[in-house]
């Protein structure tokens, strides 16, 4: 693992960082619409769940949304900002792009009308992690 996303992940798990990795500020409503912020992340897996639901009737679970924002925005999102590798930006379309293939990967075995889940994320996270955009920033590599 490099050491800036080892240093990181400390910091985040914690806390030691004094309070400087909140991931809201006073502001709400301007923090959640930047991109490569918690709502920007939030609106491209509200995207591509609408995107399931129109084309194959395929809605998200709670689970599989809250699981795929947490791990998203805590173990990639942020870190790779905290690491200045890449402009926030950038990070929406990666993100965006990277929502999508595991969503279809994990909707691949559902039927029309039924329901995501988190554990088909989390699998579709294993079966589809070198087709994802994030693993070239090597974030969890050993």
């Amino acid at each position: 693992m490099d050491d800036i996303y080892r240093d990181i992940y400390s910091r985040l798990y914690y806390g030691s960082d004094g309070g400087s990795l909140r991931l809201y500020t006073t502001d709400q409503a301007t923090w959640l619409a930047l991109p490569g912020t918690p709502g920007a992340l939030r609106r491209s897996i509200d995207e591509a769940e609408l995107s399931l639901a129109t084309q194959r009737r395929i809605r998200l679970r709670p689970d599989a949304k809250f699981f795929l924002f947490v791990n998203l925005w805590q173990m990639v999102a942020l870190p790779i900002q905290l690491a200045g590798r890449v402009q926030a930006s950038e990070i929406e379309g990666i993100l965006s792009h990277d929502i999508n293939l595991l969503l279809n990967e994990a909707s691949s075995e559902t039927k029309e009308g039924e329901e995501v889940s988190g554990h088909a994320v989390l699998d579709a996270f294993s079966r589809s992690w070198k087709r994802l955009s994030l693993s070239e920033f090597g974030l969890w590599e050993s």
